[in-house]
């Protein structure tokens, strides 16, 4: 880690890393919707009717 701070220098790494954990973020998201859709295919999301 130490070596990666020092090639792109600390202004790069503070610019860079909240960019990369939104979309590292985003597209984790995307991949377990994909996941979880796959399976329950039959199931339809209701909305709960108890409250």
């Amino acid at each position: 880690m130490i070596p990666l701070i020092s090639f792109f220098g600390w202004f790069d790494i503070i610019i860079a890393t909240p960019f990369v954990l939104y979309f590292g973020y985003k597209i984790i998201k995307w991949i377990i919707g994909k996941l979880k859709k796959q399976p329950q295919e039959g199931e339809i999301e209701t909305p709960d009717v108890e409250s």
